[in-house]
């Protein structure tokens, strides 16, 4: 557990910071008059910070033989997913607040995440849906009801 720390704190700064990154998203593409817009400077400005942190690290690149050899998908899917999780975001947290937003996002990973877990996708391991993760979803539903009407 010791050796996991790390990874934990890590994992929990990252969902921190969705509702922070969200917020000023909203408040970006408010200001900006389109949601399209405000996801596309988003993006400029994370490809930017990225090609900082990449000098910064200096890590070695792929031989193009390799890059090749990487499935389609894995090019594609990541940013094509994270373009529209930014816009649902801007256009969501201002109509169902923040808290449900987030609550729901969450929700919707776990969901995900089970199904991947269970077929095995992307090649990762089998994890089995069982009635203890599906109990575990039905009580984030009771959550999100709850933070919903208060």
């Amino acid at each position: 557990m010791k050796n996991l720390i790390i990874p934990i704190a890590l994992a929990f700064a990252a969902g921190a910071f969705v509702p922070m990154q969200t917020g000023a998203n909203a408040v970006l593409s408010k200001g900006l008059g389109n949601g399209l817009l405000s996801t596309l400077v988003v993006f400029i400005v994370a490809a930017i910070a990225t090609a900082i942190f990449l000098l910064l690290q200096r890590p070695e690149i792929p031989s193009l033989e390799h890059a090749q050899s990487i499935h389609f998908y894995a090019w594609t899917t990541g940013g094509i997913l994270g373009s529209i999780y930014i816009f649902i975001l801007i256009y969501t947290a201002p109509k169902l607040g923040m808290a449900t937003v987030v609550g729901l996002v969450v929700f919707g990973q776990i969901v995900m995440a089970m199904v991947v877990d269970h077929f095995g996708w992307l090649g990762l391991d089998v994890h089995k849906v069982s009635w203890g993760r599906v109990g575990g979803g039905l009580l984030m539903i009771i959550g999100l009801l709850i933070i919903k009407k208060f």
